[in-house]
Protein backbone atom coordinates (compact mmCIF):
# COMPACT_ATOMS: atom_id res chain seq x y z
CA UNK A 1 0.00 0.00 0.00
CA UNK A 2 1.15 3.34 -0.92
CA UNK A 3 0.31 4.40 3.05
CA UNK A 4 2.68 1.73 3.95
CA UNK A 5 5.62 2.95 1.86
CA UNK A 6 4.74 6.85 3.08
CA UNK A 7 4.68 5.08 6.59
CA UNK A 8 8.36 3.78 5.94
CA UNK A 9 9.52 7.03 4.54
CA UNK A 10 8.64 9.07 7.58
CA UNK A 11 9.97 9.42 10.90
CA UNK A 12 7.38 8.57 13.52
CA UNK A 13 7.64 11.94 15.46
CA UNK A 14 8.02 13.65 12.43
CA UNK A 15 4.44 11.85 11.10
CA UNK A 16 3.01 12.79 14.57
CA UNK A 17 4.04 16.16 15.10
CA UNK A 18 2.35 16.92 11.40
CA UNK A 19 -0.96 15.24 12.28
CA UNK A 20 -1.02 17.60 15.15
CA UNK A 21 0.30 20.67 12.99
CA UNK A 22 -2.85 19.68 10.43
CA UNK A 23 -5.61 19.34 13.42
CA UNK A 24 -4.15 22.71 14.45
CA UNK A 25 -4.96 23.96 11.33
CA UNK A 26 -8.33 22.54 10.77
CA UNK A 27 -9.58 24.26 14.11
CA UNK A 28 -8.09 27.69 13.62
CA UNK A 29 -9.60 27.44 10.24
CA UNK A 30 -12.71 26.74 11.63
CA UNK A 31 -12.33 29.63 13.99
CA UNK A 32 -12.13 31.84 11.49
CA UNK A 33 -14.75 31.11 9.34
CA UNK A 34 -16.78 31.57 11.89
CA UNK A 35 -15.54 34.93 12.57
CA UNK A 36 -15.53 35.49 9.00
CA UNK A 37 -18.90 34.46 8.77
CA UNK A 38 -20.49 36.78 11.90
CA UNK A 39 -18.41 39.69 9.89
CA UNK A 40 -19.96 38.40 6.55
CA UNK A 41 -23.38 38.51 7.90
CA UNK A 42 -22.83 41.75 10.00
CA UNK A 43 -21.85 43.35 6.51
CA UNK A 44 -24.77 41.67 4.56
CA UNK A 45 -27.27 43.30 7.38
CA UNK A 46 -25.66 46.61 6.79
CA UNK A 47 -25.52 47.07 3.50
CA UNK A 48 -29.92 45.79 3.31
CA UNK A 49 -30.28 48.29 5.41
CA UNK A 50 -28.53 50.69 3.00
CA UNK A 51 -30.14 49.20 0.37
CA UNK A 52 -34.03 49.20 1.97
CA UNK A 53 -33.29 52.90 3.11
CA UNK A 54 -32.05 53.98 -0.50
CA UNK A 55 -34.63 52.10 -2.73
CA UNK A 56 -37.22 54.27 -2.78
CA UNK A 57 -34.83 57.08 -3.94
CA UNK A 58 -32.24 55.77 -5.63
CA UNK A 59 -33.43 52.39 -7.76
CA UNK A 60 -29.69 52.01 -9.16
CA UNK A 61 -28.29 51.48 -5.40
CA UNK A 62 -27.74 47.92 -5.86
CA UNK A 63 -25.96 48.09 -9.32
CA UNK A 64 -23.99 50.57 -7.84
CA UNK A 65 -22.60 48.20 -4.64
CA UNK A 66 -19.42 46.43 -4.63
CA UNK A 67 -19.69 43.42 -2.96
CA UNK A 68 -21.63 40.28 -5.19
CA UNK A 69 -25.65 40.73 -4.84
CA UNK A 70 -28.52 39.44 -6.08
CA UNK A 71 -32.37 40.79 -5.98
CA UNK A 72 -34.34 38.18 -6.85
CA UNK A 73 -38.15 38.09 -7.34
CA UNK A 74 -39.60 35.58 -3.88
CA UNK A 75 -42.55 34.49 -5.98
CA UNK A 76 -40.84 33.75 -9.27
CA UNK A 77 -37.17 32.87 -7.93
CA UNK A 78 -35.88 34.91 -11.01
CA UNK A 79 -33.04 37.44 -10.51
CA UNK A 80 -34.01 40.85 -11.02
CA UNK A 81 -30.90 42.45 -10.94
CA UNK A 82 -27.00 42.10 -10.17
CA UNK A 83 -24.36 44.56 -9.02
CA UNK A 84 -21.14 45.05 -10.62
CA UNK A 85 -19.31 42.77 -8.79
CA UNK A 86 -21.39 39.86 -9.31
CA UNK A 87 -21.06 40.81 -13.09
CA UNK A 88 -17.42 39.37 -12.75
CA UNK A 89 -18.29 36.95 -10.44
CA UNK A 90 -20.74 35.31 -12.59
CA UNK A 91 -19.00 35.89 -15.82
CA UNK A 92 -22.66 36.38 -17.48
CA UNK A 93 -23.72 40.36 -18.19
CA UNK A 94 -26.61 41.83 -16.12
CA UNK A 95 -29.41 41.17 -19.39
CA UNK A 96 -28.30 37.87 -19.24
CA UNK A 97 -28.47 37.47 -15.27
CA UNK A 98 -31.76 39.04 -15.24
CA UNK A 99 -34.85 36.68 -15.60
CA UNK A 100 -32.21 33.74 -15.18
CA UNK A 101 -33.65 31.30 -11.91
CA UNK A 102 -31.47 31.65 -9.36
CA UNK A 103 -31.30 27.99 -8.55
CA UNK A 104 -29.97 27.46 -12.51
CA UNK A 105 -26.25 28.81 -11.24
CA UNK A 106 -26.48 27.00 -7.53
CA UNK A 107 -25.60 23.71 -7.92
CA UNK A 108 -25.94 22.41 -4.71
CA UNK A 109 -29.71 23.80 -4.68
CA UNK A 110 -32.78 21.68 -6.20
CA UNK A 111 -35.08 23.91 -8.61
CA UNK A 112 -38.43 24.76 -7.37
CA UNK A 113 -37.96 24.58 -3.94
CA UNK A 114 -39.30 27.39 -1.51
CA UNK A 115 -37.29 30.79 -1.40
CA UNK A 116 -37.50 32.67 1.92
CA UNK A 117 -40.29 34.91 1.83
CA UNK A 118 -40.17 38.89 3.01
CA UNK A 119 -40.76 39.06 6.41
CA UNK A 120 -38.76 36.22 7.21
CA UNK A 121 -35.39 36.69 9.13
CA UNK A 122 -32.20 36.64 6.94
CA UNK A 123 -30.75 33.15 6.56
CA UNK A 124 -26.92 31.83 5.60
CA UNK A 125 -26.62 29.00 3.24
CA UNK A 126 -23.85 27.12 1.04
CA UNK A 127 -23.85 27.44 -2.27
CA UNK A 128 -21.41 25.82 -5.03
CA UNK A 129 -22.31 28.19 -7.95
CA UNK A 130 -21.43 26.62 -11.91
CA UNK A 131 -20.06 30.15 -13.45
CA UNK A 132 -19.94 31.22 -17.19
CA UNK A 133 -16.35 29.88 -18.22
CA UNK A 134 -17.98 26.39 -16.02
CA UNK A 135 -15.64 27.11 -13.59
CA UNK A 136 -16.92 26.15 -9.81
CA UNK A 137 -17.31 28.07 -7.20
CA UNK A 138 -17.88 27.61 -3.04
CA UNK A 139 -19.45 30.24 -1.69
CA UNK A 140 -21.83 31.70 1.56
CA UNK A 141 -24.75 33.14 0.85
CA UNK A 142 -27.01 35.45 3.32
CA UNK A 143 -30.23 36.26 2.00
CA UNK A 144 -32.22 38.86 3.55
CA UNK A 145 -35.95 40.02 2.24
CA UNK A 146 -36.03 44.32 1.14
CA UNK A 147 -38.48 46.19 -0.22
CA UNK A 148 -37.47 48.49 -3.34
CA UNK A 149 -39.89 50.39 -5.07
CA UNK A 150 -42.94 48.94 -2.69
CA UNK A 151 -41.86 45.73 -4.66
CA UNK A 152 -40.98 42.72 -2.24
CA UNK A 153 -37.30 41.02 -2.94
CA UNK A 154 -35.20 39.26 -1.93
CA UNK A 155 -31.08 40.07 -1.85
CA UNK A 156 -28.45 37.90 -2.21
CA UNK A 157 -25.27 38.50 -0.40
CA UNK A 158 -22.45 36.49 -1.61
CA UNK A 159 -19.01 35.72 -0.41
CA UNK A 160 -16.53 33.59 -2.26
CA UNK A 161 -15.06 30.78 -0.01
CA UNK A 162 -13.38 28.69 -2.28
CA UNK A 163 -9.55 29.08 -1.55
CA UNK A 164 -10.71 28.36 1.88
CA UNK A 165 -12.83 25.65 1.39
CA UNK A 166 -10.23 24.26 -1.11
CA UNK A 167 -7.90 24.44 2.14
CA UNK A 168 -9.47 22.94 4.51
CA UNK A 169 -10.20 19.91 2.39
CA UNK A 170 -6.66 19.81 1.79
CA UNK A 171 -6.10 19.93 5.27
CA UNK A 172 -8.64 17.17 5.85
CA UNK A 173 -7.61 14.82 3.37
CA UNK A 174 -3.66 15.02 4.54
CA UNK A 175 -5.60 14.60 8.17
CA UNK A 176 -6.46 11.55 6.99
CA UNK A 177 -3.63 10.07 5.31
CA UNK A 178 -1.51 11.00 8.15
CA UNK A 179 -4.19 9.61 10.72
CA UNK A 180 -4.64 6.16 8.66
CA UNK A 181 -0.64 5.96 8.68
CA UNK A 182 -0.36 6.70 12.25
CA UNK A 183 -3.17 3.87 13.00
CA UNK A 184 -1.19 1.34 11.04
CA UNK A 185 2.12 2.20 12.72
CA UNK A 186 3.76 -0.91 14.50
CA UNK A 187 5.12 1.43 16.83
CA UNK A 188 3.02 2.63 20.28
CA UNK A 189 1.86 6.17 19.72
CA UNK A 190 -0.65 8.18 22.78
CA UNK A 191 -1.04 11.25 23.10
CA UNK A 192 -1.57 13.25 26.73
CA UNK A 193 -3.01 16.56 28.01
CA UNK A 194 -0.83 18.51 29.67
CA UNK A 195 -1.92 16.95 32.56
CA UNK A 196 -0.58 13.59 31.51
CA UNK A 197 -4.10 11.82 30.90
CA UNK A 198 -4.23 9.69 27.76
CA UNK A 199 -6.10 11.48 24.82
CA UNK A 200 -5.34 9.45 21.94
CA UNK A 201 -3.58 6.32 21.48
CA UNK A 202 -3.45 3.92 18.42
CA UNK A 203 -4.15 0.44 17.78
CA UNK A 204 -0.86 -0.86 18.73
CA UNK A 205 -0.26 0.51 21.57
CA UNK A 206 -4.06 -0.72 22.63
CA UNK A 207 -3.20 -4.10 21.78
CA UNK A 208 -0.13 -3.77 23.88
CA UNK A 209 -1.52 -2.39 27.56
CA UNK A 210 -4.61 -4.68 26.89
CA UNK A 211 -6.96 -1.81 27.70
CA UNK A 212 -10.13 -0.81 26.63
CA UNK A 213 -10.20 2.72 24.98
CA UNK A 214 -12.66 3.90 27.30
CA UNK A 215 -10.44 2.62 30.36
CA UNK A 216 -7.27 4.41 28.68
CA UNK A 217 -8.96 7.85 28.50
CA UNK A 218 -9.60 7.89 32.35
CA UNK A 219 -5.79 6.58 32.90
CA UNK A 220 -3.05 9.36 33.78
CA UNK A 221 -0.19 7.80 31.66
CA UNK A 222 1.71 6.93 34.98
CA UNK A 223 -0.45 4.29 35.89
CA UNK A 224 1.04 2.14 33.08
CA UNK A 225 4.82 2.88 34.52
CA UNK A 226 6.15 -0.61 36.80
CA UNK A 227 6.06 0.69 40.65
CA UNK A 228 9.28 0.22 41.17
CA UNK A 229 10.29 2.77 38.28
CA UNK A 230 7.76 4.76 38.85
CA UNK A 231 8.99 7.73 41.05
CA UNK A 232 12.32 8.33 38.62
CA UNK A 233 10.49 8.14 35.16
CA UNK A 234 7.77 10.83 36.60
CA UNK A 235 11.16 13.15 38.32
CA UNK A 236 11.97 12.97 34.47
CA UNK A 237 9.50 14.25 32.66
CA UNK A 238 9.22 16.58 35.22
CA UNK A 239 12.62 17.96 34.48
CA UNK A 240 11.83 17.93 30.78
CA UNK A 241 8.47 20.03 31.63
CA UNK A 242 10.49 22.35 33.40
CA UNK A 243 13.38 22.46 31.55
CA UNK A 244 10.76 23.02 28.76
CA UNK A 245 13.05 20.13 26.53
CA UNK A 246 11.29 19.50 23.13
CA UNK A 247 12.18 15.84 22.97
CA UNK A 248 13.74 12.95 25.86
CA UNK A 249 13.99 9.25 25.67
CA UNK A 250 13.91 7.35 28.09
CA UNK A 251 13.27 3.15 28.75
CA UNK A 252 11.22 1.73 31.71
CA UNK A 253 8.55 -1.37 32.57
CA UNK A 254 5.06 -1.31 32.15
CA UNK A 255 2.25 -3.25 33.97
CA UNK A 256 0.22 -4.29 31.01
CA UNK A 257 -3.77 -5.31 32.04
CA UNK A 258 -3.18 -9.14 31.96
CA UNK A 259 -0.65 -7.72 34.17
CA UNK A 260 2.89 -8.62 31.88
CA UNK A 261 5.62 -7.04 32.43
CA UNK A 262 6.69 -5.04 29.53
CA UNK A 263 9.98 -2.67 28.88
CA UNK A 264 9.23 -0.19 26.48
CA UNK A 265 11.69 2.44 24.98
CA UNK A 266 9.84 5.43 24.68
CA UNK A 267 10.47 9.23 22.88
CA UNK A 268 8.13 12.08 23.93
CA UNK A 269 7.92 15.30 22.84
CA UNK A 270 6.16 18.75 24.50
CA UNK A 271 3.88 20.69 22.70
CA UNK A 272 4.26 24.32 23.93
CA UNK A 273 2.67 27.59 23.07
CA UNK A 274 3.89 31.03 24.23
CA UNK A 275 5.38 28.58 27.16
CA UNK A 276 2.27 27.03 27.47
CA UNK A 277 1.84 23.07 27.58
CA UNK A 278 -0.33 21.66 24.68
CA UNK A 279 0.25 18.27 25.96
CA UNK A 280 2.93 15.04 25.24
CA UNK A 281 3.27 12.69 22.62
CA UNK A 282 5.10 9.40 23.05
CA UNK A 283 6.28 6.91 20.92
CA UNK A 284 7.38 3.84 21.88
CA UNK A 285 8.55 0.48 21.44
CA UNK A 286 8.20 -2.78 23.07
CA UNK A 287 12.29 -3.73 23.32
CA UNK A 288 11.50 -6.94 26.24
CA UNK A 289 13.72 -8.85 24.08
CA UNK A 290 16.39 -6.56 23.45
CA UNK A 291 16.25 -6.41 27.58
CA UNK A 292 16.52 -9.89 27.86
CA UNK A 293 19.41 -9.87 25.67
CA UNK A 294 20.96 -7.36 27.52
CA UNK A 295 20.41 -9.72 30.59
CA UNK A 296 21.52 -12.68 28.97
CA UNK A 297 24.98 -11.25 27.92
CA UNK A 298 24.99 -8.98 30.95
CA UNK A 299 25.13 -11.82 33.49
CA UNK A 300 27.19 -13.82 30.69
CA UNK A 301 29.65 -11.00 31.40
CA UNK A 302 29.61 -11.48 35.02
CA UNK A 303 29.92 -14.94 35.02
CA UNK A 304 33.08 -14.77 32.71
CA UNK A 305 34.26 -11.38 35.55
CA UNK A 306 34.13 -14.14 38.11
CA UNK A 307 36.05 -16.79 36.13
CA UNK A 308 38.53 -14.18 35.54
CA UNK A 309 38.89 -13.53 38.63
CA UNK A 310 39.06 -17.46 39.67
CA UNK A 311 41.62 -17.53 37.04
CA UNK A 312 43.46 -14.71 38.13
CA UNK A 313 43.78 -15.68 41.54
CA UNK A 314 45.19 -19.40 40.76
CA UNK A 315 47.64 -17.60 38.02
CA UNK A 316 48.90 -15.56 41.13
CA UNK A 317 48.66 -18.53 43.50
CA UNK A 318 51.07 -20.02 40.39
CA UNK A 319 53.30 -17.16 40.03
CA UNK A 320 53.75 -17.36 43.88
CA UNK A 321 54.91 -21.45 43.37
CA UNK A 322 56.92 -20.26 40.71
CA UNK A 323 59.09 -17.66 42.82
CA UNK A 324 58.96 -19.95 46.00
CA UNK A 325 60.31 -22.76 43.15
CA UNK A 326 62.48 -20.27 41.29
CA UNK A 327 63.60 -19.43 44.71
CA UNK A 328 64.46 -22.95 46.00
CA UNK A 329 66.21 -23.58 42.87
CA UNK A 330 68.36 -21.45 43.15
CA UNK A 331 68.91 -21.75 47.21
CA UNK A 332 70.53 -24.54 49.05
CA UNK A 333 68.03 -25.97 51.71
CA UNK A 334 70.18 -26.77 54.16
CA UNK A 335 71.70 -23.79 54.69
CA UNK A 336 69.26 -21.32 53.21
CA UNK A 337 72.62 -19.75 51.12
CA UNK A 338 72.36 -19.40 47.14
CA UNK A 339 73.36 -22.68 45.89
CA UNK A 340 75.82 -23.91 43.00
CA UNK A 341 73.10 -22.82 40.31
CA UNK A 342 72.97 -19.45 41.59
CA UNK A 343 76.78 -19.39 42.62
CA UNK A 344 77.10 -19.29 38.61
CA UNK A 345 74.44 -17.06 37.72
CA UNK A 346 75.77 -14.44 40.42
CA UNK A 347 79.57 -15.04 39.21
CA UNK A 348 78.84 -14.33 35.38
CA UNK A 349 76.94 -11.05 36.37
CA UNK A 350 79.73 -10.17 38.53
CA UNK A 351 82.49 -11.04 36.33
CA UNK A 352 80.82 -9.25 33.34
CA UNK A 353 80.21 -6.11 35.67
CA UNK A 354 83.65 -5.94 36.88
CA UNK A 355 84.79 -6.42 33.20
CA UNK A 356 82.73 -3.34 32.16
CA UNK A 357 83.75 -1.10 34.77
CA UNK A 358 87.10 -1.76 35.07
CA UNK A 359 86.47 -2.89 38.61
CA UNK A 360 88.53 -5.28 40.63
CA UNK A 361 86.85 -9.18 41.68
CA UNK A 362 87.65 -11.57 43.88
CA UNK A 363 86.52 -15.03 44.85
CA UNK A 364 87.03 -17.64 48.04
CA UNK A 365 86.51 -21.18 47.80
CA UNK A 366 86.29 -22.81 51.13
CA UNK A 367 86.48 -26.54 52.22
CA UNK A 368 85.90 -27.47 55.79
CA UNK A 369 89.36 -29.47 57.27
CA UNK A 370 88.40 -32.59 59.34
CA UNK A 371 84.84 -32.42 58.68
CA UNK A 372 84.39 -36.31 57.98
CA UNK A 373 85.15 -37.05 61.75
CA UNK A 374 82.19 -35.14 62.69
CA UNK A 375 79.90 -37.17 60.62
CA UNK A 376 81.61 -40.15 61.59
CA UNK A 377 81.13 -39.41 65.55
CA UNK A 378 78.82 -37.90 65.90
CA UNK A 379 76.32 -38.19 62.87
CA UNK A 380 75.16 -36.26 59.54
CA UNK A 381 72.54 -34.75 61.92
CA UNK A 382 76.08 -33.18 63.75
CA UNK A 383 77.23 -32.08 60.61
CA UNK A 384 73.95 -30.57 59.26
CA UNK A 385 74.04 -28.46 61.62
CA UNK A 386 77.52 -27.36 61.68
CA UNK A 387 77.06 -26.49 58.23
CA UNK A 388 73.84 -24.94 58.72
CA UNK A 389 75.67 -22.50 61.33
CA UNK A 390 79.13 -21.88 59.15
CA UNK A 391 76.83 -20.65 56.47
CA UNK A 392 74.74 -18.33 59.12
CA UNK A 393 78.70 -17.27 59.96
CA UNK A 394 79.78 -16.40 56.37
CA UNK A 395 76.57 -14.82 55.76
CA UNK A 396 76.51 -12.55 58.89
CA UNK A 397 80.44 -11.78 57.76
CA UNK A 398 79.71 -10.70 54.36
CA UNK A 399 79.42 -7.26 53.05
CA UNK A 400 76.00 -5.97 51.19
CA UNK A 401 77.54 -6.55 47.79
CA UNK A 402 79.44 -9.83 48.61
CA UNK A 403 77.42 -13.16 47.74
CA UNK A 404 78.16 -16.16 49.51
CA UNK A 405 77.19 -19.86 48.46
CA UNK A 406 76.90 -23.38 49.36
CA UNK A 407 79.99 -24.94 46.47
CA UNK A 408 78.88 -28.16 47.33
CA UNK A 409 78.94 -30.32 50.34
CA UNK A 410 81.69 -28.66 52.91
CA UNK A 411 82.62 -26.27 50.39
CA UNK A 412 81.64 -22.83 50.04
CA UNK A 413 82.14 -19.96 47.65
CA UNK A 414 82.17 -16.07 48.39
CA UNK A 415 82.32 -13.88 45.91
CA UNK A 416 84.06 -10.46 46.61
CA UNK A 417 82.98 -7.87 44.79
CA UNK A 418 85.27 -4.29 44.46
CA UNK A 419 87.82 -6.33 46.50
CA UNK A 420 91.38 -6.66 44.98
CA UNK A 421 94.10 -9.47 45.95
CA UNK A 422 95.13 -8.03 49.26
CA UNK A 423 91.78 -7.48 50.53
CA UNK A 424 90.96 -10.73 49.75
CA UNK A 425 93.68 -12.09 51.17
CA UNK A 426 92.74 -10.20 54.55
CA UNK A 427 88.84 -11.22 53.85
CA UNK A 428 90.23 -15.00 53.50
CA UNK A 429 92.63 -14.79 56.84
CA UNK A 430 89.24 -13.59 58.77
CA UNK A 431 87.16 -15.98 57.89
CA UNK A 432 90.03 -18.61 58.55
CA UNK A 433 90.10 -17.52 61.66
CA UNK A 434 86.95 -16.86 63.13
CA UNK A 435 85.67 -20.65 61.60
CA UNK A 436 88.45 -21.81 64.23
CA UNK A 437 87.55 -20.36 66.80
CA UNK A 438 83.67 -21.10 65.96
CA UNK A 439 84.35 -24.66 65.72
CA UNK A 440 87.49 -25.41 67.83
CA UNK A 441 85.31 -27.72 69.95
CA UNK A 442 84.87 -29.63 66.96
CA UNK A 443 87.90 -29.97 65.97
CA UNK A 444 87.02 -28.39 62.54
CA UNK A 445 89.21 -25.72 60.62
CA UNK A 446 88.98 -24.17 56.83
CA UNK A 447 91.67 -23.91 54.13
CA UNK A 448 90.62 -21.00 51.40
CA UNK A 449 91.79 -21.03 47.88
CA UNK A 450 92.03 -17.49 46.93
CA UNK A 451 91.78 -15.66 43.22
CA UNK A 452 91.40 -12.54 41.97
CA UNK A 453 91.16 -11.02 38.44
CA UNK A 454 93.72 -10.40 36.33
CA UNK A 455 95.06 -11.04 33.14
CA UNK A 456 95.21 -14.28 33.11
CA UNK A 457 91.43 -14.72 33.61
CA UNK A 458 89.07 -14.50 30.90
CA UNK A 459 86.26 -15.82 31.78
CA UNK A 460 84.59 -16.69 35.62
CA UNK A 461 85.54 -20.22 34.58
CA UNK A 462 89.45 -19.20 34.87
CA UNK A 463 88.80 -17.55 38.08
CA UNK A 464 86.77 -20.89 38.90
CA UNK A 465 90.26 -22.83 37.84
CA UNK A 466 92.33 -20.48 39.62
CA UNK A 467 90.45 -20.51 43.31
CA UNK A 468 90.46 -24.06 43.19
CA UNK A 469 94.13 -25.23 42.08
CA UNK A 470 94.64 -22.35 45.47
CA UNK A 471 92.52 -24.21 47.37
CA UNK A 472 94.37 -27.67 46.58
CA UNK A 473 97.87 -26.10 47.72
CA UNK A 474 96.01 -24.83 51.23
CA UNK A 475 94.81 -28.19 51.75
CA UNK A 476 98.10 -29.39 52.20
CA UNK A 477 99.02 -27.08 54.59
CA UNK A 478 94.88 -27.02 56.29
CA UNK A 479 93.77 -24.66 58.11
CA UNK A 480 95.61 -21.73 55.64
CA UNK A 481 94.77 -19.76 53.26
CA UNK A 482 96.17 -19.65 49.78
CA UNK A 483 96.30 -16.90 46.89
CA UNK A 484 96.55 -18.66 43.31
CA UNK A 485 99.35 -15.77 42.57
CA UNK A 486 101.22 -16.88 45.70
CA UNK A 487 102.22 -20.42 43.95
CA UNK A 488 105.19 -20.74 41.43
CA UNK A 489 103.97 -21.17 37.34
CA UNK A 490 104.85 -24.85 38.15
CA UNK A 491 103.56 -25.48 41.17
CA UNK A 492 100.21 -24.02 39.48
CA UNK A 493 100.43 -26.36 36.62
CA UNK A 494 101.12 -29.31 38.78
CA UNK A 495 97.86 -29.01 40.77
CA UNK A 496 95.97 -28.30 37.61
CA UNK A 497 97.16 -31.70 36.04
CA UNK A 498 96.47 -33.15 38.96
CA UNK A 499 92.43 -31.55 39.85
CA UNK A 500 89.84 -32.15 38.11
CA UNK A 501 87.55 -29.82 40.12
CA UNK A 502 84.04 -31.21 40.49
CA UNK A 503 81.49 -29.80 43.09
CA UNK A 504 79.76 -32.25 45.56
CA UNK A 505 76.17 -32.75 44.73
CA UNK A 506 74.15 -30.01 45.81
CA UNK A 507 72.75 -29.87 49.09
CA UNK A 508 74.36 -33.34 50.43
CA UNK A 509 76.60 -33.91 53.61
CA UNK A 510 79.71 -35.63 51.98
CA UNK A 511 83.34 -34.69 53.40
CA UNK A 512 86.72 -35.76 52.26
CA UNK A 513 89.52 -36.20 55.10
Amino acid sequence: MVVDKIAERMDPNTLLERLLRLEEKIEELKRENALLRQAQQAQAASKKGEETAAAASRPEAVAAAGTIRLSVDPATGQIVDASPAAVRFFGYGVEALRGRHIADLDLLSQKGAPLPTPGEAASLFRARYRLAQGEVRDADVFIYPIVREGQPLLQYTIFDVTERESDIRALRRSERRFRQIVEQAADLIYRTDPSGYITYINPAALRLFGYSLEELRRVHFSELIHPDYRAEILAFYARQVSSRTPSTYCEFPIITQPGKVVWIGQSVQLFTRDDRILGFQAIARDISERKQAEKLITDHVARLHRHNRRLHERLQKLERINIDLGGMAMTDYLTGLRNYRAFRDRLNHAFQHARNTRTPLSLLLIDLDHFKRVNDTRGHAAGDALLNTLGSLLQTRARSTDVVARYGGEEFAVILPFTDQSGAIAQAERLRAIIEHTFSNDGVTASIGVASLSETVHSPEDLIRQADIALYAAKQQRNAVRHYTQLTPETQQNILQIVTRQPAAEGTNVSEE
